[in-house]
């Protein structure tokens, strides 16, 4: 038992080491005894005491989920390994869900299969986010924090998913697409401006897989993935393809990471860069990762196809995360959308 110092003060104590109790290291224990307190403890003071000494602490300081953001402050050759690991982890299981949609699809339970290709999708979407994270190279360090905020952003993660299914012309209509994936609420309807929507990305995952009751322009009511098992409003995602063939492809290898950067490295995200632009950049990564003989050898043709023309452009200088929309601009919205409107059915006005 360690002894019991002061409250609210780093002490040093020795405790056994290994199985000898004869063996005593010398340890700091940190004492924090009020939130108010915990808040004031910066994670830059915590990680000097942690690289200068070994660490008891209470437990809040030593458990976090959601922790990807730690990985910037490792030398960049030692984030390496952790993407790798993490590319092939996120991978396997993407493929498993990816298999067992198909296998629930042929039992026709629809519900079952939306609410795993829901969940597949989701992990794809961080799988694109880890590959924007080595396309990122190591310069801009923004470009890096921003990538580890889409990993954990579902309506992020959920664009990254949508953009890989398209074949954008040019990066100007990628922020157009981004642009339009990104409000919280928008109009739509029959003449484009009827209805009031929540985020399209999230309300798409959310009611696949959960009931709950809302409030939107039909008033209060409930709202269940039930509604969709006679009539399913979804395909399985291509992304999960995509996924499974860049890891037969190798890109998830060390050697793939790299060219991966290479290939990117000083290139600027422009309106006019065009789509052959990336396409002959995934061109070149898949060359590099076949000549170090890490592509898999199930590796298709199809696959490798799949990854040339579906890779898309890097989205790390774009913010993914929803954006809130005021009432003011959804009214604008409306008064355009009508405007519009009559001006297909009627013509101009007269004092046009």
């Amino acid at each position: 038992m360690l002894p019991a110092p002061p409250t609210g003060k780093a002490v040093r104590v020795h405790e056994p080491c290994g199985n000898s109790s004869d063996r005593r290291w010398p340890v700091t224990l940190l004492i924090v005894p009020t939130r108010r307190a915990r808040r004031r403890v910066h994670d830059a003071a915590l990680l000097n005491i942690l690289q200068a000494d070994r660490l008891r602490a209470l437990p809040w300081l030593l458990v976090k989920a959601r922790a990807l953001g730690e990985i910037l402050s490792l030398p960049p050759n030692d984030r390496v390994p952790v993407l790798v690991e993490g590319l092939e982890l996120l991978s396997e299981h993407v493929g498993i869900l990816r298999a067992t949609v198909a296998d629930t699809l042929e039992r026709d339970d629809l519900r079952g299969a939306a609410i795993l290709d829901a969940v597949a999708v989701d992990e794809a979407g961080k799988v694109l986010a880890l590959l924007d994270f080595a396309r990122a190279g190591t310069k801009r360090q923004s470009r890096l924090k921003r990538t580890v905020q889409h990993f954990y952003d579902h309506v992020a993660r959920g664009i990254y998913a949508e953009v890989a299914t398209m074949r954008p012309a040019d990066y100007r209509e990628i922020k157009e697409i981004v642009e339009d994936l990104r409000p919280a609420l928008y109009r739509d309807g029959p003449n484009g401006f009827d209805w009031v929507f929540r985020n399209q990305i999230e309300a798409q995952r959310e009611e696949r897989i959960y009931v709950d009751f809302v409030r939107d322009d039909g008033g209060r009511r409930w709202v269940t993935p039930q509604s969709r098992d006679s009539v399913p409003l979804w395909d399985p995602s291509r992304v999960t393809d995509l996924v499974a063939a860049m890891r037969h492809a190798g890109l998830f290898t060390e050697e793939g990471l790299a060219a991966s950067a290479a290939a990117w490295q000083d290139i600027a995200l422009v309106d006019t860069l065009h789509w052959q632009d990336v396409r002959k950049r995934n061109i070149e990564i898949l060359d590099v990762v076949a000549e170090a003989g890490r592509q898999h050898a199930q590796l298709t043709v199809d696959e490798l196809a799949l990854v040339v023309e579906q890779w898309s452009f890097p989205l790390f200088d774009l913010d993914l995360r929803k954006r809130k929309v005021e009432q003011d601009e959804l009214d604008d919205q409306l008064r355009r959308g009508e405007a519009q409107f009559y001006y297909e059915i009627c013509g101009p006005p007269p004092e046009w």
